[in-house]
């Protein structure tokens, strides 16, 4: 498996050609039905659960957010989280 960062995801995307003719002045929207998420059966997050299992990905608390400016400080601070955690296990 190929991983790659968030910087280097929007840099591809970035330099990826354009697929077909899909230039948002050309696509016809006439032929999909709206969608009304205030009926009462449209649930809100329905697979949000699903997905962050699937992709590995956490989801911060907001204030917790707040407290860092990018990913990268985020996983600065978790790394050294672990180091520290590192030396208090016997």
């Amino acid at each position: 498996m190929i991983t790659i960062d968030a910087s280097e995801a929007r840099a591809l995307a970035a330099a990826a050609p354009p697929i077909g003719d899909a230039s948002p002045e050309k696509i016809d929207l006439s032929d999909i039905p709206e969608t009304d998420f205030a009926q009462p059966n449209a649930l809100r997050g329905k697979h949000r659960e699903r997905f962050f299992a699937a992709t590995g990905l956490v989801e911060l608390a907001p204030d917790v957010r707040h407290a860092f400016a990018d990913e990268d400080a985020v996983n600065r601070a978790l790394r050294h989280v672990l180091e520290i955690a590192k030396d208090v296990r016997p």
